[in-house]
């Protein structure tokens, strides 16, 4: 089957513009494509859908099944299982059917088939299929070799279609979580913009807000119009007190009218008798009538001065007669009164006004708070809807994009491909040999484990003074008395070539936790015990018996016996914590008759196993010998002969 895949002429939404792909994304989206077919998740979609198809056949189709694929198909699916699962002419419900009998049976025989069948075995499958790019091109081509010419067809057919619905599943994935989230987000970014806009809408309502920042300004303008109509009233106010007291000051002088009218009737009488005395004189006495007539003079002039003293308390310096002064003066007390009555008033109106821009101005922090948080959850609702769109607008791009049709499909071959099985025989057993003998002989030059005694003293540079076989068979228990044997032989022969005779100290050193290790020294520690040896051995903890220490103490003391020894023994065996996780005594080290290294034969010897026996040895001036457990059976008759 041949798929063109188009991935270096992909459409964007915008079907006038290509979208340029590099060398490197091809070259990636290729590796993509060739890993979600060869997958193992597709492979056994595929694999499923044949063995349906084959269960739901009512009769024989070689085109489809061989017939002597389907004998051999029921002898791992019995008829009592196929009626349960097999829906005939119905491959998809039984692909259903088998799926969920799987579910519940974890031991099936569907599970066995996708194990190891040839037909249905997923590795099977992925051994023959062959899924490559045809030299740079679009085109992406899938190969299946196997020997029914109908499994051959429907595998490659079932591969395409299951490739094709999974790469559209997962391009459509890619977009659909974005989408989603952003769907869920815009409601949840909608139902807070409602809340915040309902919260605004009802602070506005309670506190009568039609415009806020108009309302303010027109609190403000009418305040200062009040305060200028106050101060205007008050000043008229005042200017009618001064001209009531300026009418006042005239009606005052009003009251000596009546005096001066008499004085000036005085005045005139006495200007007439001066008259008639100068007539009656006249041309007698020159001198007197001189004098009568200064005196004349004299009174006219105060008659004249009281007379125009009338004349200006009957009409006043601002040309007021001197009748209208009270009523001029009526008409300045009535609106003195009223402009002091309206400036009191307008106090009041002003107390009242600040009253109100000082309820009034604390609503500005609020509202401007209710508007910000309605403002940031519109830009955060937009936001959603800007995403959400980007989101959709690259889901159709990927649905334009996903233009990937088989161009050459399957079909079903009618001649087999030349069998190659004797060549690939012949060659597979020389290339297997080659590769056996090469991978043997690379062993032995790496492999860097003890195994055997003859390996462990070329490698250690440690003598071996025992070795044990692996446990857990009879054999090897025979064995096991064998060295036991041969290391009470080299015991007594140390024994006897010490300076004192008892106890003799033995130290034990173990790498690491190794209960196999525990279990030999405690069946060797029975075996000298039975041959008439006073033995006791100390441990910090790690097995049952003999005398447990603490390792404070053990840190502290040179001697042996000062961890709780209280009587005499032939033998004292002492093991050390384990010297790669904690330090190791050297005074008791170097207290101690014989120091052995117990060591697996499987271990890889270290530099740092090196270091650590120099240190014995510039601490005690000897090497340890060694132990040497779990040791293959050959190699232990070897060593002992046996």
């Amino acid at each position: 089957m041949v798929i063109y895949t188009g991935i270096s002429t992909r459409k964007s939404a915008d079907l006038t513009e290509s979208l340029k792909i590099d060398f490197f994304t091809s070259n990636n989206l290729m590796d993509n494509i060739i890993s979600l077919i060869s997958s193992r998740k597709s492979i056994e979609e595929v694999s499923l859908k044949l063995l349906s198809q084959h269960l739901s056949l009512e009769g024989q189709y070689p085109s489809i099944l061989s017939q002597k694929s389907m004998e051999e198909l029921k002898l791992h699916i019995s008829d009592k299982l196929k009626s349960q699962v097999a829906v005939a002419g119905n491959p998809e419900q039984t692909l259903s059917n088998i799926r969920s009998y799987m579910k519940d049976n974890y031991d099936s025989p569907f599970h066995y088939l996708l194990e190891h069948h040839p037909h249905y075995g997923v590795d099977e499958i992925l051994q023959r299929v062959q899924v490559s790019r045809k030299k740079n091109s679009d085109m992406i081509e899938i190969s299946y070799y196997q020997d029914d010419a109908g499994i051959v067809y429907h595998t490659v057919k079932f591969l395409g279609e299951v490739y094709l619905k999974q790469y559209s599943e997962l391009r459509y994935n890619e977009t659909a979580s974005s989408v989603e989230y952003f769907q869920s987000q815009l409601e949840v970014v909608l139902t807070e913009l409602n809340e915040s806009e309902q919260r605004l809408k009802e602070f506005i309502s309670k506190n009568r807000i039609m415009n806020y920042y108009e309302q303010g300004k027109s609190l403000d303008i009418y305040r200062k119009e009040v305060e200028a109509d106050q101060s205007d009233a008050y000043q008229l106010a005042t200017g009618a007190e001064a001209g009531l007291i300026k009418l006042e000051a005239q009606l005052k002088e009003n009251i000596g009218r009546s005096y001066i009218l008499d004085s000036i009737s005085i005045l005139r009488n006495h200007v007439s008798e001066l008259r008639i005395k100068l007539n009656t004189r006249a041309g007698s006495e020159t001198g007197n009538a001189a004098q009568i007539k200064d005196e004349i003079f004299k009174t006219n002039e105060a008659i004249n001065q009281k007379v125009s003293h009338l004349y200006q308390q009957d009409f006043s310096v601002d040309g007021v007669p001197m009748n209208d002064i009270l009523q001029e003066w009526l008409k300045l007390y009535i609106e003195k009164e009223k402009q002091f009555t309206a400036s009191d008033v307008m106090l009041n109106d002003l107390k009242k006004i600040d009253e109100r821009i000082d309820s009034f101005a604390p609503l500005g922090a609020e509202l401007n708070r209710l508007e910000r948080e309605v403002s940031i959850h519109e830009k955060e609702y937009l936001a959603i809807i800007t995403g959400l769109n980007q989101a959709k607008i690259q889901k159709e791009n990927f649905k334009l994009s996903q233009s990937q049709v088989v161009v050459d499909p399957p079909y079903l071959p009618s001649n087999a491909r030349k069998s190659k099985r004797k060549i690939l025989v012949i060659a597979s057993f020389l290339f297997g040999n080659i590769l056996v003998l090469t991978f043997i002989t690379i062993l032995l030059i790496t492999d860097s484990s003890v195994q055997h005694p003859i390996r462990a003293e070329e490698i250690t540079g440690l003598k071996v003074a025992g070795i044990f076989p692996k446990t857990g068979k009879n054999k090897v228990q025979k064995l096991e008395k064998v060295v036991f044997e041969y290391f009470l032989n080299e015991l007594n022969l140390r024994r006897s070539q010490g300076k004192k005779k008892s106890p003799y100290l033995i130290g034990i050193l173990l790498n690491e936790a190794n209960g196999a290790n525990l279990s030999i020294i405690q069946s060797l520690m029975a075996y000298l015990e039975k041959e008439q040896l006073r033995i006791q051995i100390l441990h910090p903890g790690y097995i049952s018996g003999g005398i447990s220490y603490d390792e404070a103490t053990y840190h502290q003391i040179n001697e042996p016996k000062e961890l709780g020894i209280t009587q005499e023994f032939d033998i004292i065996m002492l093991i050390h914590p384990y010297w790669k996780e904690q330090h190791i005594s050297f005074g008791l080290l170097q207290a101690c008759d014989w120091n052995l290294l117990m060591i697996d034969a499987e271990v890889v010897w270290k530099p740092n196993y090196s270091k650590f026996v120099d240190m014995i040895q510039s601490s005690t001036g000897l090497k340890p010998d060694m132990l040497l457990s779990n040791v293959d059976s050959i190699f232990v008759k070897e060593y002992t002969g046996a």
